[in-house]
């Protein structure tokens, strides 16, 4: 496209493809940056809490607090950008503040680059009362009791304010407050309390115990003539408390064979049999089975310690030899303990490492307790190996350096230590690489069980 200009005789020809292309540039940038922007919007969208406003008409409130929650799960407060909205002239929004006229149903919308939110408002009279149900909780632990909150007006009306108030207890170890119920934890006393607004609701709750079941430590005794053991009784409470009852409980023998006295239990028949103690508080019970056997020379557990990679398990053994020779195992019948569970626990006959770090294992049977040391080790998950260069010349070397990960996050380099094998194009030894013919070279690594592969080029 040309554009000519005359005077005289002459003519004067610009071209204008320059014009044009600028011309377009101006037309195309501000859109192009408006998509860039409007793709940037669209990442986030807007929260605002509370997510609905109740109002009391003359009195101001906080506007709502709002937060962008990204895609990529990134939470950014933007309360101070957001610029409010009022869909009635009844709300009246001053600085971060807003109040209400008069009674009505209004919406305050929020906006923010490109995305909007919206907070529905509820504005009415204020209340002359309130009446709580209950003023006061008594409840046992793992029981529960609903709050109930009326409201009324000048009028006479009344209105249901529970849902509308937001609840919390001081000591959530003693009770919790969940929706518009609370819940007994533990025994103990706290206060709960409901705001809704500038009003501040707050009763006293106390939580009494109440006795779930009782439990005996060892669960059984295995004695032989002669010999006692002693145990210990633990009472379980509504909520998960626990609490030693051992000097409190009634203990009555049920059988021959054996007596009871001061927590303590005595084989003194000569011959085998079975019979128990039967333990009472609180109006519960619990039995403590007794074995009465022939002595045992021996017990020898297998194996003697144990060392396991995190994730692991090892099976236990435990033989027992009576004075007659006899040889029992008694692995499924031995009380196993864990002198840290967070390590290593033991179920039945099999031990099973969860983290790394070191504990014992305890076994009971009877009034014989013996100990395994026990040592478990982070599992190995995977190889890593990286190389200075991707690209070689015949002759050439590069380094090479060959990590193993652990499942405690911890890596430690084997490079010296991993097993090499190459489809020829490549050699690696201790760490460098050779390039040995054109072509692409795999070399594969091996150690602790797990493999990595590394490809070079060969040019």
């Amino acid at each position: 496209m040309k554009l000519v200009f005359e005077s005289g005789k002459g003519q004067f020809r610009f071209g204008v493809l320059v014009v044009c292309s600028m011309l377009i540039l101006a037309i195309s940038w501000p859109a192009s940056t408006q998509a860039k922007s409007n793709v940037a919007a669209a990442s986030f969208k807007l929260i605002a809490a509370p997510q609905s406003l109740s109002l009391v008409i003359g009195q101001e409130t906080n506007l709502p607090k709002v937060n962008a929650l990204y895609k990529d799960g990134k939470i950014e407060d933007v309360t101070g950008s957001i610029t409010w909205q009022s869909s009635s002239d009844t709300l009246i929004i001053n600085g971060d503040k807003v109040s209400g006229k008069y009674g009505a149903t209004a919406k305050l919308k929020g906006s923010y680059n490109n995305q909007t939110v919206t907070v529905p408002v509820q504005i009415q009279e204020d209340f002359v009362r309130y009446e709580t149900e209950p003023s006061s909780v008594t409840l046992s632990a793992g029981s529960s009791k609903p709050i109930k909150v009326t409201g009324y007006y000048a009028s006479g009306k009344k209105v249901s304010l529970t849902t509308k108030i937001k609840w919390s207890s001081r000591n959530d170890q003693v009770a919790k407050v969940s929706g518009t119920t609370i819940k007994g934890i533990a025994e103990g006393s706290t206060i709960v309390t409901g705001v809704m607004g500038e009003k501040k609701f707050e009763f006293p709750v106390q939580i009494t115990p109440k006795i779930l079941k009782l439990t005996v430590t060892p669960a059984k005794l295995v004695l032989t003539p002669g010999k006692s053991a002693t145990y210990s009784v633990q009472a379980i409470y509504e909520g998960g408390r626990t609490v030693d009852v051992s000097s409190q409980v009634t203990a009555k023998v049920d059988g021959k064979g054996i007596q009871e006295s001061n927590r303590t239990v005595t084989a003194t028949g000569q011959s085998q049999g079975r019979a128990s103690v039967k333990l009472y508080y609180g109006g519960k019970g619990v039995s403590l089975p007794v074995t009465i056997q022939e002595s045992l020379v021996s017990i020898e557990v297998q194996p003697a310690s144990l060392v396991m990679e995190a994730g692991s398990s090892k099976t236990i053994k435990v033989i027992g030899t009576y004075s007659s020779g006899k040889k029992v195992s008694f692995a499924s019948k031995v009380t196993w303990s864990s002198g840290n569970v967070q390590i290593a626990k033991a179920t039945g006959e099999r031990v099973k490492g969860l983290t790394e770090g070191t504990t014992n294992i305890v076994g009971s049977y009877g009034d014989r307790t013996f100990e395994i040391p026990v040592q478990v080790t982070p599992k190995l998950q995977r190889l890593t190996v990286t190389a200075s260069q991707s690209k070689l010349g015949l002759n050439q070397t590069t380094t090479y350096q060959v990590l193993v990960v652990f499942s405690n996050g911890n890596s430690t380099d084997v490079t010296s230590l991993a097993k090499s094998k190459s489809n020829g194009k490549a050699t690696a030894n201790q760490g460098t690489i050779t390039a040995v013919s054109k072509g692409k070279a795999v070399i594969t690594f091996t150690y602790g069980g797990k493999n990595v592969s590394l490809r070079i080029t060969i040019e």
